[in-house]
């Protein structure tokens, strides 16, 4: 089984325009339990759909899986710093890793979808790298050695941080375990975000096409 350990703000969480339905074998998890993985997903924010149940699928077509499971902790806009020093994200995030280890799952895959929060915070690329560093260290000090993909993803309302945005390029070739993700402010026309800035159902089908490129290496 691939379990998936999902983080990050609102274009990680339940915020796409549309929910989608469950498909056999693809399961979530919060708080200790299993699910059926049906938008919105538990254990992250929001009420609307989300990338991970259309993900999913294609995974489970791409690779040789005989299941996946999405373990979200996603919350809207937060940022870097809050994922560092913020008590109730920090308590989500090690509460979550306990109950999966609890129930003898171990991670397999981490993706991280943050950054859209540094485009109204002006953060620097030295502070994102250097937060991104202390989050890492944080995860693995957790027991989750898992590859880390990393998206590229700060556009929000007609907004990005260029600096944020390049810098997310360098983790990978940084950090020991980290990968290179989708590159999502390239889906930043309006017929991909339904409010400038969470993803349509275009959007969201096209998000779940580019993480599947990036995980499994094939074509988005």
């Amino acid at each position: 089984m691939l379990v998936m350990l999902v983080l990050g703000q609102s274009n990680a969480a339940n915020y796409g325009q549309t929910r989608a339905g469950n498909v056999d074998n693809v399961f979530s998890f919060c708080d200790g339990r299993c699910y059926v993985a049906l938008d919105p997903l538990p254990g992250a924010s929001g009420d609307g759909g989300s990338v991970w149940t259309r993900l999913g699928p294609r995974l489970l077509t791409a690779g040789s899986y005989s299941a996946v499971m999405i373990v979200p902790v996603a919350v809207g806009s937060t940022s870097i710093s809050q994922w560092n020093h913020h008590p109730v994200l920090l308590d989500a995030m090690d509460r979550t890793i306990r109950s999966l280890h609890h129930a003898g799952f171990r991670v397999s895959q981490v993706v991280w979808q943050q950054g859209e929060a540094e485009s109204f915070k002006n953060t620097s690329a030295e502070e994102y790298r250097s937060g991104f560093g202390t989050f890492l260290a944080r995860l693995r000090a957790s027991r989750v050695d898992a590859p880390v993909w990393v998206a590229r993803a700060t556009w929000c309302q007609q907004r990005s941080n260029k600096a944020v945005y390049a810098v997310q390029a360098t983790l990978p070739g940084t950090f020991s375990g980290v990968m290179p993700g989708p590159d999502l402010d390239r889906l930043s026309e309006s017929i991909y975000r339904y409010d400038g800035c969470h993803f349509s159902t275009l959007g969201l089908e096209a998000a779940a096409n580019a993480w599947t490129a990036a995980i499994a290496g094939l074509s988005a």
